[in-house]
């Protein structure tokens, strides 16, 4: 083979997803790391009815009215379950039921999309503090070279506490994962000579860099960019594991983002993920929206535990469910439902001692009742619940709590609930 030449070398840089991939990877990965839990939160955002899902109401004499499926049906239960007989509910229910935990009666503390968005995913309604599975990546995945995952679409803030690889299209990271071939048939770009020579290149460029530098931040990207080489092999391997192209492309984008969240799972290259589903802000239609998306949603929570099981982490899996906060107790002349500051969020974890429980609970038009932080059991003089007390005990069960970063962002409140321990 021809010597290659340093121009060349220097002209095929412009190939590289630099802006793409600075940030995008984490520390060194030590084989022997592998998580206990695999976290995966689904955000449905717009704020979901769940008097037609895992809240059911039915209607009262002399009161406007709360839900159509009531005018000729009633609330259905399943072990310690209540569910609205709506949409797909009945099946997945009938199915999981014994994976479920649901907290009802939760106050979102707004009716505002951007702050309630922030107090759900984060654990207050100020802007400034990382999610939820941004703890827990730094907390215990920075060795995994994808340790948080984000599709984009929720709330996804890291306050700089761990590399967030963020994911346009689920089919989108083969691109990342396998930079020298192309998307489409596999083939490789670049000669391989060429591209470790061209690797080499790239990490002496930054090295001059990070060493002339005095911007934190960029010496931080730069660094983890280099360590990405040292996890090539890994992630070669999850990129040559994930379904095709043509596979991705026959799944909805919801469905779509569970596998590739589920792959890197598998493959022990991430801890956590986000996972976002649009479209729930119904102010027009609301039984006929919501239904086509809690439908898509139940169909998504099915594929995800039916590929789960496949792929063998099932056990390992921790999902939660939620929202920006509730929807309005009537309907609006449009047919439609406003915002209302009491909603709900949906865990599901096999083998749990929590599941197949309802912490929480509201009146015949949706007012959320006060939960006993030592009994867990609904009250009339008891403070309501709400996204700080569950983050608490999220943080607790997780392993957070008494953290570097738990202490950098703490959640002040005077109740303690424990939940999920």
């Amino acid at each position: 083979m021809n010597k290659i030449s340093r121009r060349k070398v220097l002209q095929s840089l412009s190939l590289l997803p630099f802006p793409l991939s600075a940030g995008f990877w984490s520390k060194t990965t030590d084989a022997a790391t592998i998580p206990e839990i695999y976290f995966l939160t689904v955000q449905t955002s717009g704020a979901w009815d769940v008097t037609l899902f895992c809240d059911p109401k039915e209607n009262k004499f002399g009161e406007k009215e709360i839900t159509h499926w009531s005018n000729n049906d009633e609330t259905q239960e399943i072990g310690n379950l209540n569910y609205a007989p709506f949409a797909k509910n009945e099946e997945f229910f009938q199915k999981y039921y014994k994976d479920i935990l649901i907290i009802n009666g939760v106050d979102a503390q707004t009716n505002s999309h951007t702050v309630g968005i922030t107090n759900n995913w984060s654990g207050r309604t100020a802007a400034g503090y990382p999610s939820l599975p941004a703890l827990y990546a730094s907390t215990h995945g920075e060795s995994l070279p994808l340790s948080y995952l984000s599709f984009g679409g929720g709330y996804s803030y890291t306050a700089s506490q761990i590399s967030a690889a963020m994911v346009g299209h689920p089919g989108s990271i083969k691109n990342l994962l396998l930079p020298n071939r192309t998307s489409w048939d596999g083939q490789i770009k670049i000669n391989k000579e060429l591209w470790k020579l061209i690797q080499a290149e790239n990490i002496a460029s930054l090295e001059s860099q990070i060493a002339t530098s005095n911007n934190q931040e960029s010496i931080s990207r730069r660094r983890d960019y280099i360590n990405a080489f040292g996890n090539s092999e890994r992630l070669k391997a999850l990129g040559n594991t994930l379904p095709s192209d043509n596979d991705l492309n026959k799944l909805s984008r919801f469905k779509g983002q569970i596998q590739v969240a589920l792959s890197a799972f598998s493959a022990n290259t991430t801890i956590t993920a986000d996972i976002a589903q649009d479209g729930y802000d119904t102010h027009e239609n609301n039984d006929n929206q919501q239904r086509d998306l809690l439908s898509e949603l139940v169909d998504g929570l099915d594929f995800l535990w039916e590929q789960a099981e496949t792929l063998g982490i099932a056990d390992k899996l921790f999902v939660m469910v939620g929202s920006d906060f509730g929807r309005t107790p009537y309907y609006n002349a449009n047919n439609g439902k406003d915002h209302w500051n009491i909603g709900s969020y949906m865990f599901m974890k096999r083998n749990a001692d929590f599941t197949n429980q309802v912490i929480g609970e509201t009146d015949s038009l949706h007012n959320a009742l006060g939960v006993n932080a030592e009994n867990l059991k609904s009250d009339g003089s008891s403070p309501t619940i709400n996204p700080t007390h569950i983050h608490n005990s999220l943080r607790q069960y997780l392993g957070i709590t008494g953290s570097k970063v738990d202490q950098l962002f703490p959640l002040n409140s005077e109740e303690k609930y424990h939940i999920f321990t």
